[in-house]
């Protein structure tokens, strides 16, 4: 038994020893971080990050039990009421410390983003607490820590409406919106939308991938895709300079993103160089593109062979460009 409890407390240490470290080095850079201690890690105790390091050692120890006693008498709140307040101010602190351990993870130095006072509304993160609490596990609470990691790093990067869809979407959404992230085309003028590839979505052209007409319905009900299928929105002609050394022709389509890479199309004929492409499909809504930023996206290279056979069938290759092309407007 002593060992057991050994185990759990030097896991505990190295989860705390690491949000320490976390804390330290961003805390001075972005203002957000004084809304985090100030919105959400104040309804138990005092607002302020040692109290949360504090309660992340009491919800592991067996002290918990006791507090929860002496907050019933103190409180005269029933039993199930006082249990339900701290498993989810725990699902909040532990969100927090996560969303912490997320941007030491993937940010080199906090100074890349900047030094900024810039914070939130205090109305995001009231939101962001009523819609995240009840997530403690899976895959939608690991979107919860990526959009506050996000949001911590910069302000109005998530609207409060997202958030709102983000609590509302079940597990089976969720799924439904990964497969659809992963054949997404985005272009970087904000729209995004999943392409209508070899035939019409509402005809069910993608239901053998997972994305029928009802999935697509589904998504639209959830605030994550607009309801017009056969949208389209026109690409190119751009003019590329390359500065990693790959040769261009002069006039491409409007670059995009899909499967997290850097694509352009090009016209196979000197008449379709200068005419401009119109992409259909379903376009995301602000929120579902804002949660694109979030979902782990499935590789699908079949998918992309399938999107480029579309294109071509138009006269237009799909061709790979290296992340640091630059891009310019005629």
């Amino acid at each position: 038994m002593d060992d057991e409890v050994s185990t759990v407390d030097d896991s505990l240490e190295t989860k705390l020893v690491n949000l320490g470290k976390a804390v330290a080095a961003f805390l001075p850079h972005f203002g957000n971080l004084r809304k985090v201690r100030d919105r959400l890690l104040g309804d138990v105790a005092d607002a302020a990050f040692d109290t949360m390091v504090s309660r992340l050692r009491l919800y592991q120890t067996s002290n918990r039990a006791e507090t929860i006693r002496i907050a019933i008498d103190r409180t005269g709140l029933p039993p199930s009421a006082v249990h339900e307040m701290f498993d989810r101010q725990e699902n909040i602190d532990t969100l927090v410390a996560s969303a912490l351990e997320h941007m030491a993870q993937n940010t080199n130095q906090p100074e890349e983003a900047g030094k900024t006072d810039i914070t939130s509304d205090d109305e995001w993160f009231d939101v962001f607490r009523r819609e995240a609490a009840d997530r403690s596990a899976g895959e939608m609470r690991e979107a919860f820590v990526r959009v506050l990691a996000g949001e911590i790093q910069k302000p109005g990067k998530f609207s409060v409406q997202t958030l709102r869809v983000l609590g509302a979407i079940s597990t089976t959404t969720a799924a439904n919106f990964r497969r659809a992230a992963s054949v997404c085309i985005a272009t970087e003028r904000r729209d995004a939308r999943v392409p209508a590839v070899g035939g019409q979505l509402g005809e069910n052209c993608l239901q053998d991938i997972g994305l029928s007409y009802d999935v697509l319905t589904g998504l639209t009900e959830n605030g994550l895709v607009h309801p017009d299928y056969s949208c389209y929105m026109p690409y190119g002609p751009l003019t590329a300079s390359a500065s990693t050394g790959m040769r261009l022709p002069l006039n491409v389509q409007k670059p995009f993103r899909h499967q997290g890479k850097r694509w352009v199309l090009l016209g196979t004929t000197d008449q379709l160089k200068r005419k401009t492409l119109r992409v259909q499909g379903a376009a995301f809504t602000q929120a579902g593109r804002e949660l694109l930023e979030v979902v782990d996206i499935e590789a699908l290279p079949e998918f992309t062979e399938r999107l480029k056979e579309h294109f071509a069938r138009s006269h237009y290759r799909m061709i790979e460009v290296a992340a640091n092309t630059k891009f310019y407007f005629e």
